[in-house]
Parts: structure tokens; sequence; C-alpha cells
């Protein structure tokens, strides 16, 4: 997404979305706090 808006976003606090950064970042965490509850299987890396 990042790549297709040529890198130029609002600033977050703006927007009705999350950043394309924090909105990754959130999405890695979450996924680490579900394989450490043992929700989802870990991921293969």
């Amino acid at each position: 997404m990042k790549e297709a808006s040529g890198g130029q976003e609002p600033p977050e606090f703006m927007s009705t979305h999350p950043s394309n950064d924090r909105r990754i970042a959130d999405i890695k965490t979450k996924l680490s706090e579900m394989e450490a509850t043992g929700e989802i299987s870990p991921t293969a890396k």
C-alpha cells in the first residue's frame, strides 16, 4: 500500500485508519501474542 501511494500518507491523527507501518506492527504484535497463548500455531519462519 505504501508503494501504491508513492509513500505519501496524511498524518495518522488526520486519518480514519492507522498508518500502514502501525497496522503492520500491530498485526505482528497480535500474532506473537496469539502464538504465545496457543490460540494459533506458531508461524513458520
